[in-house]
């Protein structure tokens, strides 16, 4: 399981004053980052040095609770599947310090070969911090 703190800003607001729905998936994204970058690479990197880019093919939310103005939310981001083809990741949004669920979803992501966009294998180094985190590790 990797943890992932951020706050919400002003401009993650719709005109109810919640967050607006796709930021979500901003907020997963931001803790997949953050995620590699604790495993010592980034997206950028990986794709850049592999010839690659690393996209989703699935993406899926459930919203709980309303985010409001300058809450703090955890990202809880947890490795259901990696395999050589694609990983699928779980994740929760939890309001802190109180722990009540904002959203929960989750995510598959695939590599694709940057010129053509065909699908390859995820990259050796990228699959090894996925594995890492499989299971809630």
């Amino acid at each position: 399981m990797h943890r992932y703190r951020t706050r919400v800003n002003t401009a993650d607001l719709d005109a109810a004053g919640i967050v607006y729905y796709g930021n979500f998936l901003r907020f997963v994204e931001a803790a997949e980052d953050d995620l590699l970058i604790a495993g010592g690479l980034t997206r950028y990197g990986v794709q850049a040095h592999h010839d690659t880019v690393l996209t989703r093919s699935e993406f899926s939310c459930s919203f709980r609770s309303p985010a409001r103005p300058d809450d703090q939310l955890d990202v809880l981001l947890n490795v259901a599947e990696s395999t050589t083809m694609h990983v699928r990741c779980q994740f929760d949004v939890r309001h802190v310090p109180s722990k009540r669920l904002i959203a929960s979803g989750a995510f598959e992501a695939v590599c694709l070969e940057r010129r053509t966009l065909s699908r390859v294998p995820l990259p050796a180094p990228l699959r090894a911090i996925y594995d890492s985190h499989r299971g809630g590790s």
